[in-house]
């Protein structure tokens, strides 16, 4: 299903990155119409394309069996493949904030800088995660906000400790505060989505 999308991102240059089935990437201009399909190498290509982000200087970030950055102009696999530094697994959530960009899955969290190399992981429930099982991130300022299978977690980037979040309705270990599937940050506030519907504050 080529068409199915998985993941969307406007750029800075208004043009919308679209991720899809085994590893490919639309990118539509709504300026000029046109469109560019970008099939991203193995093992990029083995599963679908679940998030999109863009850093600092613009480059594209992009998340399936691995991690890939792409020239925001030639549309070129930045080292012609998956960064080295990253484990092939699959991957869930991306985020992206000045030099740093942030990648979650199923065994925690990376830091990587600009360049693609691994400043720090976080995998290990005495840093603060119930979970390393990521499913969604989102950054703003100092803080990465981390939705997991067991709830919504605030990390310090200065200190690199999480803590759980209670949301919604529920203050304690119940279903609402245990799937976080969509998280949105920005001005001071968290928009939260759970099994409840959207949970902001």
């Amino acid at each position: 299903q080529p068409n199915l999308a998985r993941s969307l991102h406007v750029d800075r240059r208004g043009r919308l990155w679209l991720g899809s089935t085994e590893g490919v990437v639309q990118v539509l201009d709504p300026r000029s119409g046109q469109r560019q399909v970008i099939h991203l190498p193995a093992p990029l290509d083995r599963t679908d394309v679940v998030a999109i982000a863009e850093d600092g200087q613009g480059q594209i970030w992009v998340a399936s069996n691995g991690v890939a950055v792409l020239d925001p102009d030639t549309l070129a696999v930045r080292g012609g493949g998956a960064l080295p530094q990253v484990p092939v697994q699959r991957y869930l959530a991306l985020v992206a904030q000045g030099e740093r960009v942030w990648v979650g899955g199923r065994e925690g969290i990376l830091e990587l800088d600009r360049s693609g190399r691994l400043l720090r992981r976080m995998d290990d429930d005495r840093q603060g995660l119930r979970s390393n099982r990521v499913l969604s991130l989102a950054v703003d300022g100092a803080h990465l906000w981390v939705g997991t299978g067991e709830g919504l977690h605030r990390l310090t980037l200065e200190t690199w400790q999480a803590r759980h979040i209670p949301v919604g309705s529920a203050q304690a270990d119940l279903p609402v505060n245990r799937y976080i599937a969509g998280l949105s940050a920005g001005q001071g506030q968290v928009h939260v989505g759970t099994l409840e519907g959207v949970s902001s504050g």
